[in-house]
């Protein structure tokens, strides 16, 4: 969040700001020593073994304006396209680490899509109960695909996400495997679509190659997940259509 304002030093007196050449990247480095303070003192205390540490974040990093790369050549978001905020990859792909002593295997990588929405259900897994009826409905368990990368049984197939600024739908997308479909709800619905496996940064848009029967099913199932469903009957302030 802007603005920043990192300390003059952290708690153990070493400094802060003025360390790197913008604010944004000083609360960085402020991160940096937090986390590692939080892990020494796990590790202090004997607490490791019985603790998931999990580093990951709730939105993309800030773009060229808010962040550091037009001061400094710091891309948050590196190749991918976009910033917090919007629904391109550089809004929504965030880095997701665990670490559970003596259970999650060490130094493996994972790459099936999954939403921090679905850590409530992997988290009841792994502590053994079930999630209560009603609650979590759009939370699905990745628990067994951390402790074993071959198993990919009960995984989501799909994963959407929505723009909603100025209180309205603004933009939603919907991705299955590499292909990823973009609606931009306030202009006439119009689409985009990419093939991520190919193209990360989402620069071509292949939406006029498309298979029809692909995009009718990506639609289908985003319809069936967005706050406005088709848009066309929703009573929800929110989806109303902005007239410019």
């Amino acid at each position: 969040h802007i603005p920043h304002s990192p300390p003059r030093q952290y708690t153990d007196g070493s400094p802060v700001a003025g360390e790197y050449p913008t604010p944004h990247m000083d609360v960085l480095g402020e991160m940096d020593k937090v986390v590692g303070s939080l892990v020494k003192y796990l590790k202090r205390r004997g607490l490791l073994q019985n603790t998931i540490v999990i580093f990951t974040s709730d939105n993309g990093g800030l773009g060229a304006k808010a962040g550091s790369e037009a001061v400094a050549g710091h891309a948050s978001n590196g190749p991918l396209r976009g910033h917090k905020g919007l629904v391109y990859e550089g809004g929504q792909r965030v880095p997701l680490m665990m670490q559970w002593k003596g259970h999650i295997p060490r130094g493996e990588t994972r790459s099936h899509m999954v939403g921090l929405n679905d850590l409530f259900s992997t988290f009841s897994d792994f502590a053994g109960v079930q999630v209560p009826t009603g609650q979590a409905i759009d939370s699905v368990s990745f628990a067994d695909y951390i402790f074993d990368g071959s198993n990919t049984n009960g995984l989501r197939k799909y994963l959407a996400n929505w723009r909603i600024s100025g209180s309205r739908l603004r933009s939603q997308t919907i991705r299955k495997k590499n292909m990823k479909l973009i609606q931009f709800y306030q202009e006439n619905n119009k689409m985009e679509l990419y093939d991520l496996d190919t193209d990360l940064s989402e620069s071509s848009n292949i939406i006029a190659s498309a298979n029809t029967t692909f995009l009718d099913e990506m639609l289908t199932e985003l319809n069936s997940k967005s706050p406005c469903g088709d848009g066309e009957s929703s009573p929800d302030p929110v989806c109303r259509r902005d007239v410019f």
